[in-house]
């Protein structure tokens, strides 16, 4: 995939020689418009789209099953059972749903950047994200299944390109701090892998390398033990 030099130079020496993971599941959350089906088709085919307007997301949408080779000589390998994209609108308390319900290995939830962060607008990121969090605790506490499955949970502020760096900075400070009130201690071993991560989701000057931190990211918190 483009961007596949800078993916090895990130996780090779930890992950050299590893066996193949399979079987894992995966949720893709976030508000309307944030990126999640530009993610979940870059996890699947490693193509980023030129920016142009997109259909919303009405409904789930689930991959079939595919494998992701990274890193130098493919040296990790992980075979993907599937990779949801769930709607936006139909809002955080139900992604926090679907997280107990599907209980997968990982969650990726996809934040915009260049929305509000707080009002009144169906925009806003603060209101989804606390919303979130709040609710995907309480789901935590109540299932220790879901607990011990979930291995990695990543947040992406996705648009960078849309924001001044250090308005950007600023809204993921922010985006931390929500994530760290609301989650609190819920997470246990995972904690380690909880991120927020900067990134571009269509053909841009930063080409795929933010992207592909994010799948790196990713790819080290489910291969760890």
């Amino acid at each position: 995939m483009p961007g596949e030099s800078a993916i090895a130079a990130e996780i090779v020496v930890d992950l050299v020689a590893r066996p193949a993971m399979s079987g894992l599941a995966r949720l893709i959350l976030g508000p309307q418009r944030a990126g999640k089906s530009s993610f979940s088709e870059y996890l699947q085919y490693g193509i980023l789209e030129p920016e142009q307007e997109t259909a919303t997301t009405i409904s789930n949408h689930s991959t079939a099953s595919f494998r992701l080779k990274i890193g130098r000589s493919s040296s990790l390998e992980m075979k993907v059972r599937r990779a949801v994209d769930v709607a936006g609108e139909i809002g955080p308390i139900e992604h926090a749903r679907l997280c107990q319900e599907r209980r997968p290995d990982a969650i990726v939830v996809l934040l915009d950047l260049a929305a509000p962060i707080g009002g009144k607008s169906k925009s806003a990121t603060g209101p989804w994200l606390t919303s979130f969090c709040k609710h995907l605790k309480q789901r935590l506490s109540q299932s220790a299944k879901m607990r011990k499955k979930l291995r990695a949970l990543i947040f992406v502020a996705n648009k960078h390109d849309k924001v001044e760096k250090i308005k950007a900075d600023g809204r993921m400070v922010t985006y931390r701090s929500i994530i760290a009130r609301q989650l609190g201690e819920a997470f246990g071993p995972v904690a380690d892998s909880v991120s927020v991560l900067p990134c571009v989701l269509v053909q841009s000057s930063v080409g795929t390398s933010m992207a592909d931190a994010v799948i790196s990211r990713l790819a080290r918190s489910l291969a760890q033990k």
